[in-house]
C-alpha cells in the first residue's frame, strides 16, 4: 500500500513530494522525490491520532516528518499492523458514529444528573460533617459581619425582653444532648421583617418583628429548636458546599476559571438568602417536633407561629407569593399540618 504526502526534513520547513509504502510484516519504505530514502519497521515511527480531516503525521526518531491527508489509507495501514496507533482507530470509529455519539451524550447527561442529584448532596453532607467546628465558626462570623453591614439593623427590643428570650434559649440548650457547637443568640432588626435564621457555626439570629409575633413562650421554643436543628444537622454548610461545588462544575464546563475565586465571597451571600432545601426544612421541623415532645412541649405551637409568620409575610408582599420569604420553604399549611399531627401523637401517648 502506498500513501502519498509530503516530507519535511528535521532542519527545514521545505516540503517535498513523498510517498510511504507499507509492506507486509509491518515494514515501510519511504520515497522522497520518487527515490527510496529510508526503510524500516512501522513500529519505530510515531503516528498522530486521527482528528476529523486533519493531516496525519509520521514522525521519525530524528524528527523527520511525513505528512499526508489520506487518512483512510493510514487507518488501513495501521489496522493491519501491530503499531500502537492502531488502538486509536476504535475511538475514531466511535467518534464517527452518530449512534455512539448520541449514546455517549445520553450516558453523560444521565451520569451527570445522578451525580449532581444524589452523589453531590451526599458528598456535601459528608464534607460538612467532617469540617472542624472552628471552620464553621469562622464562616459564621464572616456571614454575620456581612449581614450586619448590609441587611441587619440594631435591635430595638428592650433589655428585659432580650434577657427573657436569652433565658429560654439557654434552657433549651441545657435540655439538649451535649455538643461541641458554641450556640450564640443574636437580636437584630430587619426592616420590619419577621425572621429567624441559623448560621453554620451556631449563631442564631431573631429579628424584632419575629419576637413581636410571639404570643406564647412555646412558639418561640419551637422556632429556636428548628434553627438549632439546622445547625446540628449541618444543613447550612452542606448547602454552601453543594452550591460552591456546582459553581466549580459549571465554571469548569464553560472554561471560565476566573469565577472560581468568587466562591468564598458567595458563602455569606448564600447564608443571607437562608434558602435551605425543602428537605432540610422538613428535617429541621422534625428535629424541633421530636425535641419538644421530649421536653413536654406541644408541637402545635410551631403550627401557630409558622402560620402567623406566613400570614404576616403574605400581607407585607401583598399576596405576591413569588417574592415571599416562604416561597423557598415547604408550604406553610403542610408544615403546620405536620406539627398538628405530631401534637396529636403526643397527646395520644399521654
Amino acid at each position: 500500500m502506498s500513501i502519498s504526502g509530503y516530507w519535511f526534513d528535521p532542519d527545514s520547513s521545505t516540503r517535498r513530494e513523498a510517498s510511504l509504502d507499507i509492506i507486509e510484516g509491518g515494514g515501510y519504505c519511504l520515497y522522497i522525490d520518487a527515490e527510496l530514502t529510508d526503510k524500516g519497521q512501522l513500529s519505530s515511527l510515531a503516528v498522530s491520532d486521527r482528528l476529523g480531516d486533519m493531516p496525519r503525521r509520521f514522525t521519525w526518531p530524528d524528527d523527520g516528518l511525513f505528512e499526508t491527508r489520506d487518512n483512510d489509507a493510514v487507518d488501513v495501514a495501521l489496522s493491519g499492523s501491530a503499531h500502537k496507533g492502531s488502538r486509536s482507530l476504535f475511538l475514531h470509529r466511535l467518534e464517527s458514529s452518530w449512534g455512539w455519539v448520541v449514546t455517549a451524550l445520553v450516558v453523560t447527561v444521565l451520569f451527570s444528573y445522578v451525580g449532581i442529584r444524589y452523589g453531590l448532596p451526599a458528598a456535601s453532607e459528608s464534607i460538612a460533617r467532617s469540617l472542624p467546628t472552628s471552620f464553621n465558626a469562622s464562616v459564621s462570623a464572616q456571614a454575620l459581619d456581612a449581614l450586619d453591614r448590609f441587611i441587619f439593623e440594631e435591635s430595638e427590643t428592650d433589655d428585659a425582653r432580650q434577657r427573657e428570650v436569652q433565658t429560654q434559649f439557654d434552657e433549651l440548650l441545657l435540655a439538649l444532648p451535649a455538643t461541641d457547637v458554641d450556640f450564640t443568640l443574636h437580636f437584630r432588626a430587619m426592616g420590619g421583617i419577621a425572621n429567624a435564621m441559623a448560621l453554620p457555626g451556631g449563631d442564631v439570629v431573631v429579628t424584632d418583628a419575629f419576637l413581636d409575633l410571639i404570643e406564647h413562650p412555646q412558639e418561640l421554643d419551637s422556632v429556636l429548636l428548628h434553627e438549632i436543628g439546622h445547625v446540628l444537622e449541618y444543613h447550612g454548610m452542606t448547602q454552601v458546599i453543594r452550591s460552591s461545588a456546582l459553581t466549580v462544575i459549571v465554571t469548569l464546563a464553560f472554561g471560565d476559571l476566573s469565577a472560581v475565586g468568587d466562591i468564598a465571597v458567595g458563602v455569606p451571600i448564600f447564608i443571607m438568602q437562608n434558602s435551605y432545601s425543602q428537605v432540610a426544612e422538613s428535617e429541621a421541623d422534625d428535629f424541633a417536633f421530636a425535641r419538644m415532645q421530649e421536653m413536654g412541649k406541644d408541637p402545635k405551637y410551631f403550627a401557630d407561629i409558622i402560620l402567623r409568620m406566613s400570614e404576616q409575610e403574605y400581607i407585607e408582599t401583598e399576596g405576591n407569593e413569588e417574592s415571599s420569604y416562604f416561597s423557598s420553604h415547604p408550604d406553610s399549611q403542610v408544615r403546620a399540618r405536620k406539627a398538628f399531627e405530631a401534637s396529636e401523637r403526643m397527646q395520644g401517648e399521654n
